[in-house]
């Protein structure tokens, strides 16, 4: 009877320490949310002048507008983010009066984002993109023993690009960003972000105790 009594008042004070120590843990909280658009235009080193200015017999005029497009973005950690984004550029051919050719290039893709560094209102990251790239083509005139043919040689293709993206929040949502890369769509591109959500990650952890000033022994 007494153990049995001792075997009880085991079971009480354990069950009541156990739930003392769940009590004053802190309760989970889930990263929040944070989705970025943003909007820009830039201009790409992708070597189409020189390709078609060199295209024998052709003898005209050759231009590039700039590269446009937008990205959206999510974060799926506080450090990794998935986005995909779409971006084109026009290029306009004349060849002497015979007419015109113009082309839009056209990609679109996935990317991944590795956030190296975070502050309230600014990100500075680091990503990839595979985008698929096909083209468009309008003309007047156009008669392909003018040297034509060469603009039709461009086909669908995956590419490449790898990036580094810089965005500094003028307020808790809208802010600039400013991103550089190697391979297609772009080399340099600018423009502004809205950010939705919170940008402030939660943790878990319990704070680490405060040993300052606590006497001799404990500093």
């Amino acid at each position: 009877m007494i153990s049995r009594l001792y075997i009880f008042f085991f079971l009480f004070v354990f069950s009541s320490a156990h739930a003392q120590v769940a009590g004053n843990k802190p309760a989970l909280k889930p990263f929040p949310s944070e989705t970025v658009v943003s909007a820009g235009a830039g201009f790409s080193l992708y070597n189409v002048a020189a390709r078609f200015q060199n295209a024998a017999p052709m003898r005209g005029r050759f231009s590039s507008g700039g590269v446009y497009g937008g990205i959206i973005e999510t974060f799926l950690r506080p450090y990794l983010s998935v986005a995909i984004g779409y971006h084109q550029q026009t290029f306009t051919f004349t060849n002497q009066g015979n007419g015109y050719l113009q082309i839009t290039r056209m990609n679109a893709g996935p990317r991944i984002n590795f956030r190296l560094y975070k502050r309230s209102r600014f990100d500075f990251l680091l990503g990839a993109r595979v985008g698929f790239t096909f083209y468009s083509y309008t003309g007047a005139n156009v008669t392909l023993g003018t040297g034509f043919q060469e603009y039709m040689r461009f086909q669908e293709t995956l590419n490449l690009q790898v990036l580094s993206a810089m965005r500094i929040y003028l307020t808790r949502s809208v802010g600039i960003v400013l991103e550089s890369g190697i391979g297609v769509p772009y080399f340099l591109n600018g423009g502004i972000c809205y950010r939705f959500g919170s940008s402030e990650g939660e943790t878990n952890a319990p704070k680490a105790p405060d040993l300052r000033n606590r006497g001799p022994f404990l500093q």
